[in-house]
């Protein structure tokens, strides 16, 4: 496989960085509802904002999960097991331990720092090779 040019890392690199705002978004308003759900009186309502709230942090956890794909594709030989991660963290996040339960669901998000170094040192190496 050829290496990726400066533009795509880059182009990564902005993905990455749109889907871990919307994914970061997502888990603190997933927080909220949680912390909501507390108090709401009507319950009807307040399960529509869970699954709806559910939903959102699922389909942004799908599209940071492609777009640390993106970058690790471009980045380390093996994927997937990072891509797995992303996607099966929401749902282990679910098994009722309090605290460690928080953590698996926040982690795949420091993935975002892990690649955005290795992509900002990939980047800099291929301007200054150029």
């Amino acid at each position: 496989m050829d290496k990726p040019s400066v533009e795509e890392l880059e182009g990564a690199e902005s993905r990455l960085n749109r889907a871990f705002i919307m994914a970061a978004v997502a888990v603190v308003l997933s927080l909220a509802t949680g912390v909501w759900w507390q108090t709401a009186t009507d319950r009807g309502a307040a399960w529509t904002v869970f699954i709806v709230t559910r939903l959102f942090l699922l389909a942004a956890y799908v599209w940071f999960a492609l777009a640390i794909g993106r970058v690790a594709k471009y980045l380390v030989p093996s994927p997937r097991k990072y891509v797995a991660w992303v996607l099966a963290a929401p749902f282990l996040a679910l098994i009722p331990i309090p605290i460690v339960s928080t953590v698996i669901a926040l982690s795949p998000l420091s993935l975002k720092f892990f690649f955005s170094r290795q992509l900002q040192n990939e980047i800099k190496e291929r301007v200054l090779a150029d």
